[in-house]
């Protein structure tokens, strides 16, 4: 009966994944505390600028938030509410 194995043990790509409002560059510092919680990935967008979504530098931060917690393996869901 593996699947109840599964079912109380999944893996951390079923968990929880926390919402990041911000831009994910500036959570760089928070990937280990992250993984502590075993959460398996995040869910993200750019921040939201006054001349969103033009802006270069906060693309930039993304790319770099989102490039450190891919190479940590953590899934990523981008979105967009704008």
């Amino acid at each position: 009966m593996s699947w109840k194995n599964d079912f109380f043990n999944p893996k951390k790509e079923y968990g929880i994944y926390p919402l990041i409002h911000t831009n994910m560059g500036e959570f760089e510092k928070h990937i280990d505390r992250h993984s502590q919680c075993g959460f398996g990935g995040v869910v993200a967008n750019v921040k939201y600028s006054p001349d969103y979504p033009n802006n270069n530098e906060d693309w930039l931060n993304f790319k770099k938030g989102f490039d450190a917690y891919r190479d940590r393996g953590f899934r990523i869901w981008l979105y967009d509410e704008k």
